[in-house]
């Protein structure tokens, strides 16, 4: 049920900040449906001082997906649609999560939103010989820092009859990955007790947290076929794309 929940709504977030007229046809299972960039609005687009150039946003996305995913991506070999959406447009993303209640978003999520002042940037990645969204990365509009990728290119996997994937190897894997971000600190990191495995997607879920004040800092998502990083997301992504979230931690 919480794999079901989380899987709406990073639909759900994705639909907000690239639009709701049309998607990519056809959407693979476990593909996130999104408008062509090509159909956004210019005014949509952060090309202000302090905005990272979309040649930039491009190069840095490729980079973060050979580095994080060990991929061995070609700019010539693929197509990359950008798009943007700029902090307004977050806040109010927060306020629609959030929904009617005693905490306001924008208190409760200061940090994360004070890293982001010009937004984020959002880029699709795909093959040019199939209409399928192959990666999706997120950044920061400011700097370049990722907050986000997810791999969509990946191979079906359903488990043997009385198969059971490994929850310590999943773990063991995602906190390996962690100690290769160069912002993380694994002691001050504890797995949340939100953490699921092997749900709808196929992928181990796990939500790595503060120990001192128990919010949410990273989502890292481990393939039960590959047994390698399928997803990240970390700042104000933890909480756009995993909306469950920041409704459970009202009741912690």
């Amino acid at each position: 049920m919480k794999a079901i929940k989380l899987l709406i709504s990073g639909i759900a977030c994705l639909i907000f900040l690239t639009g709701c007229n049309e998607f990519y046809q056809p959407v693979a299972k476990d593909t996130v449906m999104i408008k062509k960039i090509n159909q956004v609005m210019p005014e949509n687009k952060l090309e202000y001082p302090g905005t990272l150039s979309e040649d930039t946003v491009k190069t840095l996305s490729v980079d973060a997906v050979n580095r994080l995913l060990k991929t061995n991506l070609l700019v010539e070999d693929i197509n990359l649609e950008v798009s943007a959406s700029d902090l307004q447009e977050i806040k109010s993303m927060l306020y629609s999560i959030i929904g009617d209640t005693s905490a306001d978003p924008l208190v409760r999520y200061k940090t994360e939103l004070n890293a982001i002042p010009n937004g984020i940037y959002r880029v699709i990645i795909t093959n040019p010989h199939n209409p399928y969204i192959q990666y999706t990365v997120a950044l920061n509009s400011k700097d370049g820092d990722i907050l986000e990728i997810n791999n969509y290119a990946r191979t079906e996997y359903s488990p043997g009859k009385g198969s059971e994937p490994d929850k310590d190897e999943a773990i063991f894997t995602a906190k390996q990955f962690l100690k290769r971000l160069s912002d993380v600190n694994p002691d001050e990191l504890e797995l949340g007790k939100d953490s699921f495995f092997w749900g709808a997607t196929n992928d181990a879920t796990l939500f790595f947290r503060d120990k001192k004040t128990k919010k949410t800092r990273y989502v890292v998502s481990v393939d039960s076929s590959t047994k390698e990083i399928s997803g990240f997301s970390k700042g104000i992504m933890t909480v756009l794309s995993y909306s469950y979230l920041a409704n459970l931690s009202q009741s912690d």
